[in-house]
């Protein structure tokens, strides 16, 4: 730890914190931390006997998908033009593709615009991101810092 100083008749005894745990303290008449109890704030419990049948490749997936696209036609409702944020990965080209793909069905005529920031011109993220702007046919716009 830096910035800790410890006088040489002093030790300093540094432990890990347990997770899920917490410790009270209180300061005595001369300020310092007198320790009263460590608990657990947090505990798993046991886990469920019954069985859970879910078909994985066909539940969860559409489960996936309509709860996405729900969440983007949601953010869909404005009195402005739509923009998303697109760094080129696969969430925020996955998140652009689908605001395009409801704005359309919305009726939204105006292309919905994409935003990148970037160190350089060249770099991975911004190339990638103005590949899929080109792609969904969005307005983008890069910011660059140097």
């Amino acid at each position: 730890l830096e910035g800790v100083t410890v006088s040489s008749n002093q030790s300093l005894k540094i432990e890990a914190f347990e997770p899920g745990t917490y410790e009270e303290y209180k300061l005595d008449e001369n300020e310092k931390a007198e320790f009263i109890k460590k608990e657990r704030f947090h505990c798993i419990g046991k886990f469920p006997i019954y069985e859970v049948n879910v078909n994985l490749t066909d539940d969860v997936s559409l489960n996936i998908r309509s709860y996405l696209t729900n969440a983007v036609r949601m953010r869909l409702m404005s009195h402005r033009r739509i923009g998303c944020m697109l760094s080129g990965g696969l969430d925020s080209s996955l998140i652009a593709a689908l605001t395009v793909q409801e704005a359309r069905k919305q009726g939204i005529t105006y292309p919905i615009q994409t935003f990148s920031i970037g160190m350089d011109e060249e770099s991975p993220d911004l190339l990638a991101a103005r590949k899929v702007a080109k792609h969904l046919g969005t307005e983008h716009h890069e910011i660059r810092f140097t």
